[in-house]
């Protein structure tokens, strides 16, 4: 599977991230297998970034992409209740959409506001990947 980045991220493109307050979690509202499969297609998963702030001087030194998945009928779902119906199948799609969508998103902090280091979490399986050097 191959991902066209959206333009930026929801979460990025609303300014602020959400607060989380309609965020899925309990045993009730895990997304399925199938669904996590859908998410990939159908546009429902978005990066948010939780901002990286230097200890002694206060300000902005970067951000750390966080997944979510924005379901149709559940809301926003926290990763704790779809990644682990993440199979082998889907972790290296799910891998690609997020390094696409950070880069896309890093492209639009720089050309519209600044310069900003971003950190992406990868499974090690998908770095163990040969393929994945080639996606890289």
């Amino acid at each position: 599977m191959s991902f066209e980045p959206q333009q930026v991220s929801a979460a990025l493109a609303s300014g602020v991230n959400p607060d989380g307050s309609r965020a899925a979690g309990s045993a009730d509202l895990r997304a399925s297998a199938e669904e996590m499969t859908k998410a990939l297609g159908a546009g429902w998963l978005e990066l948010w970034y939780q901002p990286k702030i230097g200890s002694q001087t206060l300000d902005l030194r970067g951000a750390e992409a966080l997944i979510r998945m924005r379901h149709p009928r559940l809301g926003v779902v926290k990763p704790a209740a779809f990644m682990p119906h993440i199979s082998g199948r889907l972790l290296p799609a799910l891998s690609q959409f997020v390094i696409a969508q950070a880069l896309a998103d890093w492209r639009y902090f720089l050309a519209k506001q600044r310069a900003l280091d971003l950190s992406i979490n990868l499974p090690i399986s998908f770095l163990d990947d040969a393929a994945s050097f080639e996606y890289l």
